[in-house]
């Protein structure tokens, strides 16, 4: 996926709630004062109402419109099956960073972690 302007990356979370926390790693570079959003996809055995989502921007990266907040949470629901989340990207210096999404409910946690590095030059993932 190019630099282009509005470039979607999508990255899945399995939220089965019997297995262990689950953790994807993947890889993206962003060219430096790009904005990119990123989709996490959350697959869900059932209906979860109260589930808290938090969001961790760390490193040369923060999210767009928060640029103040390294993290933010919130209370949903999330549908059974496929929900998506959007998340605006900000490639603020150059370097690496990290976005981390964490879904809580009823004790049990699922994690995605994506490693991002920021360029001066025109990105490619």
């Amino acid at each position: 996926i190019g630099a282009a302007a509005g470039a979607v990356v999508a990255i899945v979370l399995m939220l089965l709630l019997l297995s262990p926390m689950a953790t994807r790693e993947p890889g993206i570079t962003l060219a430096l004062n790009e904005m990119r959003d990123i989709d996490v996809l959350i697959d869900s055995e059932r209906a979860l109402d109260g589930a808290t989502i938090r969001i961790v921007a760390t490193g040369s990266v923060v999210l767009d419109g928060f640029e103040n907040e390294r993290q933010i949470d919130w209370q949903t629901h999330l549908a059974k099956g496929s929900n998506m989340l959007s998340l605006p990207v900000l490639a603020r210096s150059t370097g690496a960073g990290q976005l981390v999404a964490v879904i809580e409910h009823e004790g049990r946690t699922r994690q995605v972690t994506v490693n991002l590095t920021v360029r001066d030059q025109e990105a490619r993932t």
